[in-house]
């Protein structure tokens, strides 16, 4: 559009831009539960997310301090959970977070759907596809009736990803 023209030309570039994904009705997910990532495990979740750091323009990765206040629902949503997935070492290799909140009008909860990461490492074995399912199960479970994440246009395999999901 012409503002961010107008902003390029006076040296700002655009870092991303996020869209919006919604799925409703939440499916019926048949899956094996979560690994429910504990307070105790926050420094291996950072390091976690660290090693995703620039999987999207917007992935920054975040804190063990951020894993911790998103576990005590310091970001404003209710039954927080942090979803994992562990190798055959016991390794971290891929995490969700996730947590629901009501919607603004009143029809029930939304599901979050959000920093979901995979270890470059363990890639294409269809943990991030678990994952999300875990996490509309999870939702489900805690009273959700729809799902929301958001996405970088130009992060296309996790868009393919979600878009796989519904």
């Amino acid at each position: 559009s012409a503002w961010v023209k107008e902003l390029e030309q006076h040296g700002f570039a655009v870092r991303n831009a996020w869209h919006d994904y919604f799925l409703e009705p939440l499916p019926t997910v048949q899956t094996e539960p979560p690994l429910l990532i504990k307070p105790c495990d926050a420094d291996e979740a950072a390091k976690l997310t660290a090693a995703c750091r620039g999987d999207s323009r917007g992935f920054t990765g975040q804190t063990a301090d951020w894993i911790a206040a998103w576990l005590r629902g310091e970001d404003g949503v209710d039954d927080p959970a942090i979803l994992g997935e562990r190798d055959a070492n016991g390794d971290l290799i891929g995490l969700l977070c996730t947590g629901t909140y009501a919607r603004q009008d009143g029809s029930g909860k939304m599901v979050w759907i959000r920093e979901l990461c995979v270890h470059p490492r363990a890639r294409n074995r269809g943990i991030g596809h678990k994952l999300i399912l875990q996490a509309l199960r999870y939702g489900a479970e805690h009273g959700g009736s729809k799902a929301f994440l958001a996405a970088d246009e130009q992060n296309t395999g996790a868009i393919h990803l979600y878009q796989s999901v519904g």
